[in-house]
């Protein structure tokens, strides 16, 4: 948890005030809410019902919830009238969190039902920022929800895997760590 901490709240740098942001339910997307409570004038859509009900009363901004099925077991709201729902949107972007990061088979789940959703969330933005913790990054999943030239940025811990950083660096893709209490922040030196 501690590390979702550090990844949320750098999730968050990425959001201005006055944005419009989709963000997804998930462990990683909750740690967001203290952070998001700070910036004025968000327009935040989610699936997330635990969020929603933290972020009822941030009467700086707006907060839309998604309609459609409750997850059994969950907190998150997925289906067809969620994904209807999230495709007459255009936002600034939006922040989803995903069970494995693979560098063959792209961004994975494990839930076929949430694969419609997050593929929704991902075309209705303009940025996509992929928050998950080091661990995604060494394993595989069930379905791949798109390949990883759909991510513009990832965030994770500074725990990633040097060997997999240096993939996705060769990549070209975009990777944010978030730092350890103690350890150097490359940020400082750019």
């Amino acid at each position: 948890m501690e590390e979702k901490g550090r990844i949320a709240k750098e999730a968050c740098r990425f959001i201005t005030p006055g944005s419009t942001v989709l963000i997804d339910s998930g462990t990683t997307t909750l740690s967001m809410v203290p952070y998001l409570k700070e910036i004025p004038d968000l327009n935040l859509v989610t699936n997330d019902v635990c969020m929603a009900a933290e972020l009822s009363n941030v009467s700086s901004s707006h907060v839309t919830v998604l309609g459609g099925s409750l997850r059994h077991g969950y907190y998150s709201v997925i289906g067809y009238y969620a994904e209807n729902m999230v495709s007459g949107m255009w936002v600034d972007m939006c922040i989803i969190g995903i069970d494995a990061v693979s560098l063959r088979n792209g961004l994975m789940i494990s839930n076929l039902n949430e694969v419609g959703l997050k593929r929704s969330l991902i075309e209705a933005s303009n940025k996509v920022i992929v928050v998950c913790d080091h661990t995604k990054f060494t394993t595989e999943s069930f379905v791949s929800v798109c390949g990883l030239d759909k991510v513009d940025v990832f965030i994770t811990g500074d725990e990633i895997d040097p060997d997999v950083l240096r993939a996705l660096e060769k990549m070209g893709k975009n990777v944010r760590l978030a730092y350890r209490e103690g350890l150097p922040d490359a940020r400082k030196e750019e």
